[in-house]
This record gives C-alpha cells, sequence and structure tokens, in this order.
C-alpha cells in the first residue's frame, strides 16, 4: 500500500538533504521511497538521545515562543499517530508542531544542540537550515488551504547552547504562490515517478541508503550473473577505495607530524587562535564479556538485547571479472 510522503521528508526528495556532520544526508530519498511504498514502516528511522531530547522539549519550546509573542494561544497540530494534515492538491501531508490562528501562523518549533553553525542565520530572517525551510513551506502550504493562514515561523532554542552563544532565535517566512507552486511541482513529479510507477530514486551514499538497501533486500542464497555496468562500477569503486586508503594514510601521517610538533602541549596556536588541541582523555574502561558471560550468565543474559539482522558487503579480488 502506497502513500504520500509528509513535510518533514520532502528535503531531500527535492534536492536538499538534511546533512549529518560528516556531510552525508541523514534521511536519503531512497528511504523516503520505501516508506511510501510500504516496503518500511512510516517514521521508521531509529531514534536517538539528540531526537528523544528534541521532542521532550518541544511543549517548552512552543510556550516560550507564545511567551515571547504577548501569550498568542498555540493550538498543537497532529500528533504522529494522528493522520496528518492533507489537500487533494498537494502531494504530500504535514504535521505541523502548532498553529496560531489569531497571528494566522503555522509554528515549527526545534531544538538543536547549539545555533551557532552556519546554517541558522541571523534572528528574525529566513536564513534557516535549508532541510527545515523545506518542511515548513510545505507546512503552509497545506494548512493554508485549511484556513486563514499566510506565514509561517520557524522557533528554534538551543538545548546546550554555552555562555556568549545564541540560545533562541526566529525565522519567518511569508507566503510565497510561486516559491510553493515551485515546490509541489518538484514533489508531484518525484511522486509520480518512484511512488506511482515504483522506480526506486538512486543510492545517495548516506548510511539511511545502505540501511534501506540492508532492510527490504533479504538475503536468498542465490547468484547473480554481473553484467557489464556491473564490472565498470566494480573497477571504480576499487580504484576509489585505493585512493580512500592513501588520503587516510597521509592524513594520519600528517596528525602524527603535528603530534611531534607538539610534544607535551595540549593546544597549538598561533596569535591566540587555536589550530590543534591534543588533550588527555580518562582511561578508558569496559565490560569483559566473555568473563562476565562465563561467571554470571544469568547476568549476562538478562542484560543482552539482540540486534537487527544485517548483511556483510565485501569486495571480491578474481583474477578474472
Amino acid at each position: 500500500m502506497t502513500s504520500l510522503p509528509g513535510s518533514s521528508e520532502l528535503a531531500p526528495i527535492v534536492g536538499v538533504p538534511w546533512r549529518r556532520r560528516d556531510g552525508t544526508p541523514y534521511l536519503s530519498a531512497l528511504e523516503v521511497w520505501a516508506r511510501c511504498r510500504g516496503l518500511l514502516p512510516r517514521y521508521s528511522s531509529e531514534s536517538s538521545p539528540d531526537a528523544d531530547a528534541g521532542n521532550d522539549m518541544q511543549p517548552g519550546v512552543g510556550l516560550r515562543w507564545s511567551r515571547a509573542r504577548g501569550g498568542a494561544t498555540i493550538v498543537p497540530g497532529p500528533r504522529l499517530e494522528e493522520p496528518g494534515l492533507a489537500h487533494p492538491d498537494v502531494p504530500f501531508t504535514t504535521r505541523p508542531d502548532f498553529l496560531v490562528p489569531e497571528l494566522r501562523t503555522v509554528l515549527e518549533v526545534k531544538a538543536p544542540r547549539e545555533l551557532e553553525a552556519e546554517e541558522w542565520g541571523p534572528d528574525g530572517t529566513a536564513e534557516a537550515p535549508p532541510w527545515y525551510v523545506v518542511q515548513v513551506l510545505a507546512q503552509l502550504a497545506i494548512v493554508r488551504r485549511h484556513g486563514d493562514y499566510e506565514r509561517a515561523e520557524l522557533f528554534a532554542r538551543a538545548r546546550a547552547a554555552r555562555r556568549g552563544e545564541r540560545v533562541q532565535a526566529s525565522y519567518v517566512f511569508v507566503l510565497d504562490e510561486v516559491r510553493e507552486a515551485r515546490l509541489i511541482r518538484k514533489v508531484r513529479e518525484w511522486v509520480e515517478r518512484h511512488v506511482v510507477d515504483g522506480v526506486p530514486p538512486p543510492p545517495d551514499g548516506s548510511p539511511s541508503a545502505t540501511s534501506t538497501l540492508t532492510r527490504i533486500f533479504r538475503p536468498t542464497d542465490t547468484i547473480l550473473e554481473a553484467n557489464d555496468d556491473d564490472i565498470r562500477v566494480w573497477h571504480t569503486l576499487l580504484q576509489n577505495r585505493t585512493a580512500r586508503d592513501e588520503i587516510e594514510a597521509r592524513i594520519r601521517e600528517d596528525e602524527q607530524t603535528l603530534m611531534a610538533r607538539m610534544k607535551g602541549a595540549t593546544v597549538l596556536a598561533r596569535n591566540g587562535k587555536r589550530f590543534v588541541t591534543w588533550r588527555a582523555r580518562a582511561r578508558a574502561t569496559r565490560i569483559d564479556i566473555p568473563r562476565l558471560r562465563r561467571e554470571a550468565p544469568d547476568v549476562a543474559e538478562k542484560f543482552t538485547v539482540a540486534g537487527e539482522a544485517g548483511r556483510t558487503f565485501r569486495i571480491e579480488h578474481p583474477e578474472e571479472p
């Protein structure tokens, strides 16, 4: 059974992926496709401490926004277990955090770890992380078709702001029908091709894509005959892995050169600016699992959690591919 994507899933669909710190997309278009096609449960990504903290803070962040607006009444949007808002003219659904009828505003709240990253622009502007911008524009596109709404606001309050850093910021988006129409068109084209016609989008190198492929394609102990394209990709993969190994070796060498230069120093700086830190860390500790299983098997069994089955991907090196 197929379903439409939600507003929080649209960024990778329109080419604006939510990036992790390592640069890879947090959510891939491939995972969104698998959800919409019913191959994976909706909103099936594993929870994380960061996500849980953000969800826990959401009601409080909404109240802070309300106080800053003179006590404006905020109405919670549909919860995750409830049907999202939809409209026949729009090819996606949404669950906005709050609606503010008296201000004709759709309100989305976030609780990022901090607001100093370059994606978070000045307070009062529309310069927010692009993946959140797509989300709030999509929310406004649907909500305004159900009532008299003309603006959306993204309110972010940092969870772990340090002294001197911003604690909160608001980002305002007014109705732009041209921009909205462009978003709707892009999503509609994606839905027609990938959800309706069933053509999977290409992988993007993200952990999300790897997890999706592993979960939707279970091993069958069969052999697939490689075609010319497969061999070409295999050759390219070997070359890229060799190049990566060489780069990683040079990186380690450069790191070691700076370590040797620093000796016992913990900071390498110039004109008061820090370039490198090499600090002491506490001695690592670990649980001796084999010994625990031998000497306290009941305890080991009680606290053992089975992980999800996966697959191991390995590159072979035949002499004649």
